[in-house]
């Protein structure tokens, strides 16, 4: 079993070394890592070749993430390709543990890895176990691109990334790809992946007309005539719930539009039970929120056994 590394790269030179050193630093080494610079005006080139050998670099003009990630596939050699963006990095036994796993599970196209997420609000964690994510998948994107190790041959069958997409690239791929084979995980959190700074609400929006562009001909792909417009509805409705969650610290207001449009798209809460929560917590304010949940919790209003979380 091969692998190989491919980091696209637009005027990424700020976070690139780390990504590539990150690379080098595994305890499984990579057969190889390409950097493929993807028509970058800044040094990139330059601080790529002080790697010497140990990087393979490429240029192309600019042509977005899916171009440059296919670019990279078609040029690697190894059976399986680890993606990992230029502002990502990798702990050192990534490659090794998705290479156990593949091994422990050979019919599987693709392994992905938990991953922390350093936002600008803090840290958390991206996760979702493999035996539940289909058809889950559906709905919304469960794994960081930088977190995912596909068998290349599996991958290039399906024609790559569609590279008219500037948006949900990633997730449009992943959907066809598990529509036809399995996939694997491993649980520890070995991607650590870096949210950039940028406008919420535009971000929101154009994560909205992401999934709206491949909706029709990815997402519901595969589904009878009756259940298309349920899942249409079910897509509609996880999408502007994450638009909510991602405009939260920005207004109240837009942070309700996206809910009230969440809630009217599948009203049951069946979907999501929480968004309830976040629209009483958006009308009521945190404080008077936190006030009215602590009444629930017990009627005299003092810390109980069952609210303590004792057993």
């Amino acid at each position: 079993m091969t692998i190989s590394v491919v980091i696209p790269a637009y005027n990424s030179a700020a976070t690139l070394a780390a990504a590539i050193d990150s690379a080098l630093s595994q305890t499984r080494p990579p057969d190889e890592i390409i950097v493929l610079d993807d028509g970058s005006t800044d040094n990139t080139k330059e601080l790529v070749s002080g790697y010497g050998e140990r990087i393979r670099y490429f240029y192309q003009p600019n042509g977005g993430l899916a171009a440059a990630r296919n670019r990279g596939t078609e040029l690697a050699s190894g059976d399986w390709v680890a993606y990992l963006d230029a502002d990502d990095m990798w702990r050192p036994d990534k490659l090794a543990l998705q290479e156990r796993q593949v091994q422990a599970r050979p019919e599987a196209a693709l392994v992905y890895t938990n991953a922390t997420v350093l936002g600008l609000d803090g840290e958390g964690e991206i996760y979702a176990d493999p035996e539940t994510i289909w058809p889950e998948l559906r709905c919304r994107n469960l794994f960081a691109a930088s977190s995912t190790m596909a068998h290349r041959q599996k991958l290039m069958e399906l024609g790559g990334f569609n590279p008219k997409l500037r948006v949900c690239e990633d997730w449009d791929m992943w959907v066809r790809l598990r529509r036809l084979y399995p996939f694997t995980a491993v649980p520890e959190p070995v991607t650590i992946y870096r949210q950039t700074q940028g406008s919420l609400s535009s971000n929101a929006e154009r994560m909205l007309a992401g999934a709206a562009s491949i909706r029709e001909s990815t997402l519901l792909a595969g589904l009878s005539s009756w259940r298309k417009p349920l899942w249409r509805r079910r897509i509609d409705a996880t999408q502007f719930m994450h638009a909510a969650e991602m405009v939260r610290e920005s207004g109240r207001r837009l942070e309700r539009a996206y809910l009230l449009r969440s809630l009217k798209a599948w009203p049951l809460p069946t979907l999501c039970a929480r968004r309830y929560l976040s629209l009483a917590r958006n009308l009521l304010g945190m404080r008077i929120y936190k006030s009215v949940a602590r009444l629930f919790s017990s009627p005299s209003g003092t810390r109980t056994a069952d609210s303590a979380g004792t057993r």
